[in-house]
């Protein structure tokens, strides 16, 4: 079995506090800040697809609950970017398999 490295670790935990920040804050600013965050993550995801086997590994489940982000902006840009990968990878279907 695979040993996480801290490295590893670090990144995995701020994926969740990206992703799973549930409480909204009082601060506007603070709000802001989350939520870019989410969104600049999905831009992220997008250009890591191109590396299924990292994307699946290491992103995909954290990708994924995006898509019921309270933010509709984060919404949008997740389906933009399925839909940009969609048609660019569309002739490869093992690329689909690969991720999925």
């Amino acid at each position: 079995m695979h040993q996480k490295t801290l490295s590893e670790i670090l990144l995995l935990n701020i994926l969740e506090d990206l992703v799973y920040q549930i409480d909204i804050p009082q601060d506007n600013r603070t709000f802001i800040f989350w939520f870019i965050l989410r969104e600049r993550f999905v831009l992220m995801c997008e250009r890591i697809m191109n590396d299924p086997e990292v994307f699946k590994a290491h992103f995909m489940d954290y990708l994924l609950p995006l898509a019921n982000d309270r933010v509709t902006n984060v919404r949008i840009t997740l389906a933009k970017i399925l839909q940009n990968v969609y048609k660019e990878k569309s002739k490869n279907v093992d690329f689909f398999f690969k991720i999925f």
